[in-house]
């Protein structure tokens, strides 16, 4: 049974989607620069997460805005120009905190970065399948019916990179990796919408292929330019989930790590939300993609030291590819971590053009003005 709270969280996205003259749903929902159209793009800003006691007040550069987490006390904070502050959701009375520095906190940690190389440049796919949607239907979600269909967008994203001979990091989630399943993946905590696996089909990959995907995730890891990440077991977004429902996501990395004989050190935030970086480091993530205080377009590769963050540049799809372009000009000045879905490009035609952006940057490679990475080449992080 439909609940209430996701009746209305539905029927709200929707009214937001089709009726706001003031936001457009890419950049509502992936936190994107509007459209020409709509309202100027906001400046940067620093995130507190809820529930976070801290004594002191927060300083900052105009014109940044600052997002406040509910139930947060403020007394004693800085913020300096262009670093990146995150602090975890449940932290309580972190002690000095001044952001002269790209800074993380967590429970346990205080970690502080710098960034690193000039010009490097990522791209990420996130490959979710049906499991992006693992709390919803086809019927209530008919609008995002291509979220369940993305085996045959995923390997015609794979020929085109190979074309260009892109690397890529490949952040797929883990339900994707099986052959089969009964549905049981020993997790007890329910999702915003109910069950986790609500709508899981609980069977096999001739049945519900768009569920089970590793005869597709074999033809990436043959590609030696490819590399594969995890993008949570079942699309979860750490930042709503307890602990024990992110060590249980981690530990089933742990064994897929095993099972199929790959590193999988890259972890990809959903919806580019952070949290729990203490567990992903904990457990082998090594280099971990999200945002930190900045809309979109944001820069930068930090190194925290006991992990690299990619702070996410763009998202790459059919209704950015021209503000993708345009940015071409300044590749070179900026490290930049672009991303894309693979769904996107079954909902709309934009292989022209996403070709004409992958041929773009492949030039800027082959002169020399920027340097193509997958995000497991960045190994500064363990000779400090």
């Amino acid at each position: 049974m439909v609940s209430e709270r996701s009746i209305f969280g539905r029927a709200k996205n929707k009214a937001i989607r089709e009726f706001s003259e003031y936001f457009d749903s890419y950049s509502f929902y992936f936190n994107m620069p509007p459209s020409s159209k709509n309202i100027g793009r906001l400046g940067s800003y620093a995130k507190v997460s809820p529930n976070v006691m801290i004594p002191g007040k927060i300083i900052t550069p105009t014109p940044s805005f600052i997002e406040i987490g509910e139930g947060t006390s403020l007394e004693s904070l800085q913020v300096a120009r262009e670093k990146y502050l995150f602090i975890e959701r449940g932290v309580n009375q972190p002690e000095g905190i001044v952001a002269h520095d790209h800074t993380v906190v967590t429970k346990n940690n205080i970690y502080t970065g710098s960034f690193l190389g000039s010009n490097e440049v990522t791209v990420s796919v996130d490959f979710e399948g049906g499991v992006a949607l693992s709390h919803a239907n086809k019927e209530s979600w008919d609008y995002l019916a291509r979220f369940w269909d993305s085996r045959e967008a995923a390997l015609k994203l794979s020929k085109l990179f190979q074309k260009y001979e892109i690397p890529v990091t490949w952040a797929i989630c883990g339900h994707l990796f099986l052959n089969s399943c009964a549905g049981n993946h020993e997790f007890e905590e329910p999702d915003w919408f109910g069950d986790w696996f609500q709508y899981d089909p609980c069977s096999n990959r001739a049945k519900d292929p768009s569920w089970y995907m590793p005869d597709v995730i074999e033809e990436l890891i043959k590609i030696p330019y490819f590399e594969i990440g995890y993008h949570t077991f079942g699309h979860f977004r750490y930042r709503c989930c307890s602990e024990k429902t992110v060590r249980r996501d981690v530990e089933l990395a742990n064994q897929i790590r095993k099972q199929w004989g790959i590193k999988l050190n890259s972890f990809v935030f959903p919806y580019n939300e952070c949290g729990r970086f203490d567990l992903l480091r904990d457990y082998g993530f090594t280099n971990i993609r999200g945002n930190i205080g900045r809309v979109y377009p944001s820069y930068g590769i930090i190194n925290f030291k006991d992990f690299i963050f990619y702070n996410t540049t763009e998202m790459v799809a059919p209704k950015t590819l021209d503000r993708c372009l345009q940015l071409l000009d300044s590749l070179g000045n900026h490290v930049a971590n672009y991303y894309t879905h693979c769904y996107q490009w079954g909902e709309h035609d934009g292989w022209q053009k996403l070709e004409e952006w992958i041929k773009n940057i492949s030039h800027l490679r082959d002169i020399g003005k920027i340097t193509l990475k997958k995000m497991g080449d960045s190994t500064t992080w363990n000779t400090l």
